[in-house]
Formats: structure tokens, C-alpha cells, sequence
């Protein structure tokens, strides 16, 4: 079983905390959370603030995990404007929620 780290940031497994690091991210605190997921404030390997969500997809019924998420995030990544945040990228890996984060 791959070790994992708990933390205010959560608890990722072994694979996700490669897959962050790779992509150049360093997720600092939690900031908040929904339904589906929660956000995260992040920074990148240039100091750049990101904010990172991260969606329990085990949360959403499948047509939602199937046909809606897919729909929502393809006009996400095409909207440009000033008041929305922009998606700069995705990527899919193993996440856990820890009781305490």
C-alpha cells in the first residue's frame, strides 16, 4: 500500500504526490470546500499562486461524472474573462480526504 501524507492539505498517496510534483505544483493550505470536492491554495515552481481543485468524483452520480463534468470543464478551459478563474490544467490521480483536513 503506497504510504500517504495528512496534513491541513489533505492526504495524498504516493502517486498523486508524484503527479503534483511533476506538474510543478505545491498545494499550501486548504481554502475551502463544496459538494464534490475542495480547493486548495497552490503555488508552482515559479512562486505563481494558483488555486487547485480537487474533485471526489466517487461523489457525483455517473451521468454527472460522465456527461456534465466532461461538458463543464471543456467550457472552462475555453472561457476568457476577467472575473473567472482560468483553468490552467488537469489532470487525474488518486486523492484521499483526511478526517482532519
Amino acid at each position: 500500500m503506497p504510504k500517504s501524507r495528512s496534513s491541513s492539505r489533505g492526504s495524498f498517496d504516493g502517486k498523486t504526490l508524484a503527479v503534483i510534483s511533476y506538474k510543478g505544483y505545491k498545494v499550501e493550505k486548504k481554502l475551502g470546500e463544496g459538494a464534490f470536492g475542495i480547493v486548495y491554495k497552490a503555488t508552482n515552481r515559479q512562486g505563481q499562486l494558483f488555486a487547485v481543485k480537487v474533485i471526489d468524483l466517487n461523489k457525483m452520480d455517473t451521468s454527472t461524472r460522465e456527461k456534465y463534468l466532461p461538458r463543464e470543464i471543456s467550457t472552462l478551459i475555453d472561457c476568457r474573462h476577467e472575473n473567472l478563474i482560468r483553468v490552467y490544467d488537469i489532470f487525474r490521480c488518486n486523492y484521499k480526504v483526511s478526517a482532519s483536513g
